[in-house]
């Protein structure tokens, strides 16, 4: 197969995989709007099983499958800079492919799981202090509040009147967390207020 032939090749399946990460890039959009419901908790065998194990697969599975073009660029005679910047592109590539891919499935795959779980059980009720907060200054909404939960530190978005609230008085107040327990240590946020203490 001659230079020209294979580049036109790999045009062709460059456009293809374009496509595909276009329709994953879309879908994670949506599972993040539309699906992810405020999980309070961590584990590690969350980061193991669903973020990195799937894209570490996932990588090995895309070498795998572009073996073709990673020995063409190999056996060529471009100078070595050339195939450095090459397989530091296919790399970067490969890991936003990976994450947009392996774990957008896993992860809706791991919510599904957990919210079947969690509908299953009652309501836990929990008072924690408000550690910390921050206002938005952009445009869009990030004013959150920051608190100690099991050992971690978390948070979740909340509104401008209620960071005018904490900023008058910012230390008459505790949250009050309902939360459905999931797997793995992770809780499904179903309501929140902020109580005065007693």
């Amino acid at each position: 197969m001659t230079e020209e032939e294979f580049l036109d090749i790999d045009q062709k399946t460059d456009k293809k995989h374009q496509n595909i990460l276009i329709f994953f890039a879309v879908l994670a959009v949506c599972k993040y709007y539309f699906f992810d419901k405020i999980l309070i908790g961590t584990d590690w065998k969350y980061n193991i099983f669903i973020l990195y194990l799937p894209i570490i697969l996932a990588l090995i599975g895309l070498t795998i499958y572009r073996k073709d073009k990673i020995l063409f660029v190999l056996r060529n005679n471009d100078p070595f800079y050339h195939k450095l910047l090459y397989f530091g592109s296919i790399l970067m590539t490969g890991v936003i492919t990976s994450f947009l891919v392996a774990y957008t499935i896993s992860d809706f795959i791991f919510r599904i799981v957990n919210r079947y779980e969690s509908e299953n059980n009652e309501v836990k009720v929990v008072y924690v202090d408000i550690e910390s907060y921050n206002r938005s200054k952009g445009r869009r909404s990030k004013n959150k509040i920051w608190f100690w939960y099991n050992n971690e530190y978390e948070s979740f978005k909340t509104n401008k009147e209620t960071i005018d609230l904490l900023e008058n008085i910012p230390n008459n107040y505790l949250l009050q967390i309902d939360l459905k327990e999931g797997i793995w240590n992770h809780s499904t946020l179903v309501d929140w207020k902020m109580i005065k203490p007693k």
